[in-house]
């Protein structure tokens, strides 16, 4: 039986001091909780992106995210009298949709070498669909539990900029997906300031059409500025852009967003991470996580 997500429907501001507030709590609890000051590793370090040689991270968290739409239709029909004349008329709808989701994985990543580490995931969601059509509501709710991913970080050099080449495979029933990647990092402590590229291609084999393909480009920027060598606040922007040939004509814009969170070293091996996420430029989407690493 599907439990509903009811309590995480609502208006738009009330989301925003939803997500705002589970942010703030974030922040208060885990800062008294663990400002103790220990002499922790520091998380500016960027070797804190793969585990230490013969070592492993494992990693795990979840995801609260709305997104919303609105658009408007018209189509055009014609009826034939029986005098033969073709009378044209017009249809014209609303649609609204509101999609509400949860979502989580869990990663096991291993310090082959220094530089080369091969991780595998697995994660799932339940989504909650709301979709109204000239106000007449019809709800979804959907559910995967099976989207393996598996993949390699290799970190190129120990001199700036630091380079991790990242490449992974994911498999669903209904798509495949490769991708390729880079994260490029600048220190300057206390403060980090990242690149971040990834190219995936899509390849669906479920209800879309056969053969379906797609494939878009992900930029990011972000700047993270350490508090103290245990909490550190982030923030940056991202963008997807669309490069199938067939879609390109509707966007090359796919979701910018902003994102604002902090990182933190609850103990010698394990560090928490949260924050929200705000789509902009008509990308109606809201997001909340929590992620934990540990390293062992």
């Amino acid at each position: 039986m599907y439990l509903s997500l009811s309590f995480y429907i609502g208006s738009v501001k009330v989301l925003i001091l939803r997500f705002v507030f589970l942010f703030i709590f974030s922040f208060c609890f885990v800062s008294n909780v663990f400002s103790e000051g220990r002499a922790v590793k520091q998380i500016l370090k960027i070797e804190d992106l793969l585990p230490e040689n013969k070592k492993w991270t494992i990693s795990t968290g979840m995801h609260l995210s709305q997104r919303y739409s609105e658009s408007s239709h018209s189509r055009m029909y014609s009826y034939e009298n029986e005098d033969g004349e073709n009378i044209p008329f017009s249809y014209f709808y609303k649609k609204k949709k509101t999609a509400n989701s949860i979502s989580g994985f869990t990663s096991i990543q291993y310090g082959l070498t220094s530089r080369l580490s091969p991780f595998i995931s697995v994660g799932g969601s339940y989504d909650e669909i709301v979709s109204k059509v000239n106000e007449k509501e019809k709800v979804e709710y959907k559910h995967s539990l099976n989207i393996f991913t598996a993949g390699l970080n290799y970190q190129f050099n120990h001199v700036q900029p630091f380079v991790v080449l990242m490449s992974s495979y994911s498999k669903h029933d209904d798509f495949h997906s490769p991708s390729i990647g880079l994260i490029s990092s600048w220190i300057y402590d206390p403060i980090v300031l990242s690149i971040t590229s990834n190219y995936r291609y899509n390849y669906y084999s479920g209800n879309k059409p056969s053969q379906y393909s797609s494939d878009n480009l992900m930029i990011g920027a972000s700047m993270a500025f350490a508090i103290n060598p245990d909490v550190t606040l982030k923030w940056g922007v991202k963008n997807k852009f669309i490069l199938t040939k067939n879609d390109r004509a509707k966007s090359y814009l796919k979701g910018p967003e902003v994102n604002l969170g902090l990182a933190m070293n609850i103990n010698e091996i394990t560090t928490l991470s949260t924050g929200v996420d705000f789509g902009v430029s008509n990308n109606n989407y809201y997001g909340y996580k929590i992620n934990f690493s540990f390293n062992i």
